[in-house]
């Protein structure tokens, strides 16, 4: 057992991550959390002076918990239908992918799992009481505790009715993708190699390792796979970065010298592929779900530019923080020595993203436009092949433009904004 866990910690560790997120593993906790709060009485009664309970009337207490008990498993059902159909209008408007972002939302989890505490909390104490588990003391701590559970309630009701009115809306889908992609790229900014150090072709890696797993790299343990060359007493270095869709004729990871057959499937444990990918260690992963859901905006049976237009923005702002970055960074750190990583090719951010909305959008002279202004705000900090793939997709734009748009006054106005530009 020992064996096998070492094996697949970094499987287990990544799984663990993500069980983390999921609605029920939050629900578990805080309906834990409710049962437990529900026992407070029978340990807490020498601290309430004889005849208190009397004075505040606790006796109530049994109808307040019964009438919790009912509306939280309403609120609750309730909660969760709205949540599904908040998924599905996700899948259908935006992109379904991005409604896994949804589904992680901790605000709307943190709201679901109060509810069913708080339904949990009511049932234990109901039984409690009708055990007579509690005495007059035990009555009033019930009392003070369950006034605190309803204030609890009170204030996750108002957040979660605010959260409704933009819930599974395609604004806050793009403003969820737009946080998710800018954490992920401050943290690639910070550590461009992952922690470890640039390949640069000085050392002779003769040695590939592939898995027989087909899917996205989506994680690799860095702290691993490092320890694991210190342990070998070799180096080790990534022929793909995570984002990179894997398959038995790609070479995933190689080595220095060469490795034991054990060794080589210890150290392909350490990269997880999986069938989707996700935001772990993949910033291109966000600039492919905004223009997903450009292009859904532009189909024949949405027809929403002004979507697009917000979709632009935001991918703008990203864009422009990261070339800043970029251009900013010192000397990355690095935590890893015996782990060379390719440098990540950020011109393919743009790619994923302009390509596919210069396709659809072409033709829509404000598009065109703001399409233009989006590409024209990046070139300031741009350098190298990131700057290339912007003069190369302006180009892009101009070509596909001039094709599509019907009007000679369409196209004058084009070249009025390309000259200024």
């Amino acid at each position: 057992m020992n064996g096998f866990l070492g094996a697949n910690a970094t499987k287990v560790l990544f799984a663990l991550k993500h069980i983390t997120k999921r609605i029920w593993f939050r629900a578990s906790i805080y309906g834990f959390v409710g049962v437990c709060t529900a026992f407070v009485g029978l340990f807490a009664t020498d601290w309430v002076p004889l005849g208190t309970a009397s004075r505040i009337g606790s006796d109530s207490v049994g109808n307040i918990l019964a009438i919790l008990a009912s509306s939280m498993l309403a609120v609750a059902t309730f909660s969760l239908s709205i949540m599904a159909t908040a998924f599905g209008n996700v899948s259908s408007t935006a992109s379904p992918r991005a409604s896994r972002l949804l589904i992680e939302n901790q605000q709307a989890q943190r709201a679901v799992a109060t509810f069913i505490g708080a339904f949990l909390y009511s049932v234990v104490g109901i039984i409690a009481l009708a055990t007579g588990a509690y005495g007059e003391q035990g009555r009033f701590v019930l009392f003070i505790v369950t006034i605190l559970v309803i204030l609890l309630i009170v204030a996750t009701l108002i957040r979660w009715v605010d959260q409704l009115a933009t819930l599974g809306r395609v604004g806050h889908t793009i403003t969820q993708v737009e946080v998710a992609t800018r954490a992920v790229l401050t943290e690639r900014a910070r550590s461009p190699f992952l922690g470890g150090v640039k390949k640069t072709g000085a050392i002779n890696f003769a040695n590939h390792y592939r898995s027989t797993d087909v899917g996205f790299v989506v994680f690799v343990n860095m702290a691993a796979l490092d320890a694991l060359a210190l342990e070998l007493k070799t180096v080790f270095s990534l022929e793909i970065l995570p984002g990179s869709f894997a398959y038995p004729d790609r070479a995933l990871i190689s080595s220095r010298e060469s490795l034991e057959p054990s060794d080589v499937e210890r150290l392909l444990h350490h990269i997880v592929i999986e069938p989707a990918r996700t935001f772990d260690q993949d910033p291109s992963f966000g600039f492919i779900l905004l223009s997903e859901i450009s292009s859904r905006a532009l189909s024949a049976a949405i027809n929403d530019p002004g979507t697009v237009i917000e979709v632009l923005g935001a991918s703008t702002r990203l864009l422009n923080e990261w070339t800043t970055s970029v251009k900013n960074a010192g000397e990355p750190v690095v935590s890893f020595p015996h782990v060379f990583v390719p440098a990540l090719r950020d011109s393919e951010f743009l790619t994923d993203l302009y390509l596919p909305l210069i396709r659809d959008g072409a033709g829509l002279l404000e598009l065109d436009i703001w399409t233009l202004k989006s590409l024209s705000a990046l070139r300031g900090h741009a350098t190298g092949e990131f700057a290339e793939q912007i003069e190369s997709l302006l180009g892009f734009v101009r070509e596909s433009a001039k094709m599509r748009l019907s009007s000679d006054y369409e196209k004058a106005w084009l070249e009025r904004v390309l000259t200024k530009r």
